[in-house]
């Protein structure tokens, strides 16, 4: 692992940051909030080994019950650069097509030493924000998904407070033009901090720990952030197999997960990754749909 630079800066940008929060009250905009019910699958395109075509063709042919998608289009780089990545341009047809497009701001590859590159942008985030700004318009994005992911354990309350702070200052700014901001955030870093978080302006957070498969774990953690974050402001992620084996999930355990989220009035479900494997369809319909959810 490469040595870690010297972390007097985010302390600073931490300080400054909780300063400003305390004495200015913070509030989501309501008028980017989601519409009724979305259901959102993420593509990552190459990364994920994606056959695109195929799965364009998915999208397009469910249009009815998909209303946004999010995919690989951004990464966050070194020194807080903003990167535009190599991978096939979908944003595009999934405009043409009348999807809400997300651009994902990622921090792959996971080799990266992205605390660092986190705790860069939080010190000097508006080079980042105005690049963002800049593209999010000029590409006519509907928003975007914001997911850095600091590897597992890392981190400081000093760089949850700075990376709330520059969360909270990046949704202002996109709201200014009328964009939505979604985060993707769970339990394993320090730097996603749910209180803190829940003080920004963002307009939405996706909670990752959805993606274990163990029932007991699930629930815990859906109730975790579904306390911190409320039924609005939530959504619930899912993955399309069991995170501990890889095999599919079965249409018992994809109603479990669903089942819950209505139970919860949780509006948003994202699902990693592009395919959508055949025995979602049902449930994604009837989620939509708001009926009941197909017996098995």
């Amino acid at each position: 692992m490469p040595p870690r630079s010297s972390t007097k800066s985010a302390l600073v940008c931490a300080s400054i940051l909780a300063l400003a929060m305390a004495v200015q009250a913070v509030a989501y905009d309501a008028s980017t909030r989601p519409p009724q019910r979305v259901v959102f699958p993420w593509m990552g395109l190459e990364r994920t080994q994606e056959n695109i075509p195929q799965d364009l063709a998915t999208l397009q042919a469910h249009k009815d019950v998909i209303p946004w998608v999010s995919f690989e289009r951004f990464n966050l780089g070194p020194n807080g650069t903003f990167v535009i990545n190599e991978l096939t341009q979908v944003g595009p047809t999934l405009i043409a097509e009348g999807f809400g497009t997300f651009p994902m701001i990622s921090s792959f590859p996971d080799t990266n030493p992205n605390l660092e590159y986190t705790r860069e942008v939080c010190a000097n985030p508006d080079p980042f924000i105005a690049d963002l700004v800049f593209n999010l318009l000029k590409f006519n994005y509907t928003g975007v998904n914001v997911d850095i992911e600091p590897a597992g354990g890392i981190g400081t309350y000093q760089d949850a407070v700075a990376y709330a702070g520059f969360l909270d200052k990046l949704s202002r700014a996109l709201h200014q033009h009328g964009l939505t901001v979604t985060v993707d955030i769970a339990s394993w870093t320090p730097v996603w901090n749910f209180t803190l978080l829940a003080e920004t302006s963002v307009d939405l957070f996706v909670t990752m720990d959805t993606y274990t498969y163990n029932q007991t774990a699930w629930t815990h953690l859906f109730q975790k952030a579904l306390d911190a974050f409320g039924p609005h402001r939530l959504g619930a992620g899912i993955m399309t197999v069991n995170a501990d084996n890889n095999q599919p999930l079965s249409p018992a355990d994809i109603k479990f997960r669903f089942d819950a989220i209505v139970a919860a009035n949780v509006n948003v479900i994202g699902i990693w990754c592009m395919p959508i494997p055949d025995q979602f369809w049902p449930f994604i319909d009837a989620y939509m749909a708001g009926t009941a959810m197909p017996e098995l």
